[in-house]
């Protein structure tokens, strides 16, 4: 008796959309120059066969297709600074039928390369490919020119070909460390909280940090001067806007008000202190993990800046000692989408 077993279906692809890729005209194609060498220009093939296997698992295969995909190697060199790296630059022009353009996706990648010869080189090659494909994939998800036209031209419902939506209306818990300015020492580290708020391009935040410094300063019981420590609380509040550069990265810049208090110690003696004084803030962010309703990890850099922030502390012989000059870090948050998706596309 003869068993048939069932033939695995192949994956769905990614897209409800049809899609065609095809090479750009062959003077617009870059090859690679080594010197002493003819230029090789099987990069353009790899380049070709890496974006295919990434085509077919992302989009269906119809004639004619909803959308034609040029592709064009702009650059591919050997950089030779520090350790020898191999570097791919690739774009695709994404064109409707009857070829309109649509946009241009630029990916890139730069890998390691062992030796300027044959065999190394064309495994760099491969490689690079490889995660060009892999950066064209992330791209072609965050790019709302190509999702728009695809809504509009009946393709796709918008859910179906917006993989990467994210709100515009945020609320972003997140936790931080980094780098404090204040008093006579250079710099202490500070942990940070912060609870924010965003809709469309504005965004308002509160933040705690804590950091502990010293400066020098003398008192009744040290009357020599000597290291006096200061610790200081800062809690603040910050109303300003939100430029979102792609679906996931966002800048955001904005004047606040923080509340610095905290004690001087020295010996016995101690002084307490608060002031209220302006700040700048600003950061860049990157989202990970995207849900297309749901919740997102999200990490960056941020940076602030403070203004007239120096107390007189006379118990230390001191008229002026900086409680915060400035403070850089890093951040890692968790933004949860609040409202409805409706709201967010009127």
């Amino acid at each position: 008796m003869v068993v048939s077993l069932p033939v695995a279906a192949a994956a769905a692809p990614t897209y409800p959309v049809s899609a065609r890729l095809q090479l750009a005209p062959k003077d617009l194609q870059h090859c690679l120059v080594v010197p002493g060498d003819p230029p090789d220009c099987a990069v353009v093939e790899i380049v070709r066969t890496a974006f295919a296997g990434t085509v077919s698992r992302m989009f269906r295969q119809t004639d004619p297709p909803d959308l034609d995909l040029v592709l064009e190697v702009r650059s591919v060199e050997i950089a030779q600074t520090g350790a020898l790296q191999l570097e791919l630059r690739v774009r695709v022009s994404v064109v409707a039928p009857g070829g309109r353009p649509i946009d241009q996706i630029d990916s890139s990648a730069l890998v390691s390369l062992l030796a300027v010869e044959k065999a190394p080189i064309a495994f760099a090659l491969r490689e690079a490919a490889r995660q060009a494909a892999l950066d064209f994939e992330s791209n072609y998800r965050e790019d709302t020119k190509i999702a728009n036209f695809l809504v509009g031209a009946d393709v796709a419902p918008a859910p179906a070909v917006a993989a990467e939506w994210r709100s515009d209306r945020l609320i972003t818990l997140g936790a931080g460390g980094g780098i404090a300015l204040n008093g006579d020492n250079p710099s202490a580290m500070v942990p940070a909280l912060s609870v924010g708020a965003s809709w469309r391009w504005l965004f308002a935040q509160v933040s705690y940090s804590h950091s502990s410094t010293d400066f020098l300063g003398a008192s009744a019981a040290a009357p020599t001067s000597a290291g006096a420590d200061m610790s200081t609380s800062d809690a603040g509040v910050e109303l300003g806007g939100v430029y979102r550069i792609v679906q996931s990265v966002e800048l955001r810049v904005a004047p606040g008000l923080h509340l610095l208090s905290g004690d001087a110690t020295l010996g016995g003696d101690s002084q307490s202190y608060s002031k209220v004084v302006p700040a700048l803030y600003g950061s860049i962010t990157k989202a990970f993990l995207p849900v297309a309703t749901g919740p997102r990890v999200v990490a960056g850099l941020e940076a602030r800046g403070y203004f007239f922030s120096s107390v007189a502390l006379p118990a230390f012989s001191r008229s002026a000692v900086p409680v915060a000059k400035g403070s850089v870090g890093l951040t890692l948050a968790v933004e949860f989408p609040w409202g409805s998706r409706k709201a967010d596309q009127r």
